[in-house]
């Protein structure tokens, strides 16, 4: 069923119905309003992001919040001013307010980035600086839509 997903400052993320115009699901996704929304090249994932500094990674088919991180620092008010899904890596990335771009990654097929389980950033920078994590060990939602996505393109 095709859907059109919306979120705002009202701390909620919406699910509509594109034939009905109905809402089929509405949840409470942050503490304070949603900045930005991103879905995964497959539609089956979905990133929400918010002024409070969190990054949520979610199952959008059963709409249920997998994980959270606190990806950012507030700055001025804002939190994280966008998140995405990399075309074909099993990679995620945010930028924030606070003048940093995170990269978050898992397994051993992106570009060389250390094996970690979400949220570990592989990659930070800023302006003034950059760094780079360890890994962990674990297994994690977003391991598991990294599996996902192997599954899919080798089918392909």
């Amino acid at each position: 069923m095709p859907v059109t997903i919306t979120a705002g400052e009202n701390r909620k993320i919406r699910f509509f119905d594109n034939n009905t115009g109905k809402i089929i699901c509405s949840t409470m996704a942050h503490v304070e309003g949603v900045s930005t929304l991103a879905i995964d090249p497959n539609g089956l994932y979905m990133l929400s992001a918010s002024h409070d500094g969190s990054v949520r990674f979610w199952n959008a088919e059963k709409k249920i919040c997998l994980q959270e991180i606190a990806a950012h620092r507030k700055k001025f008010g804002s939190g994280v001013m966008a998140v995405a899904f990399h075309p074909s890596r099993q990679m995620i990335g945010s930028a924030g307010a606070d003048g940093l771009a995170k990269v978050y990654g898992t397994g051993q097929n992106n570009n060389n980035l250390p094996s970690s389980s979400f949220p570990m950033p592989t990659t930070t920078s800023s302006p003034t600086s950059s760094s780079s994590s360890g890994s962990s060990a674990g297994s994690s939602p977003l391991q598991k839509y990294q599996q996902q996505q192997n599954i899919a393109s080798s089918q392909l």
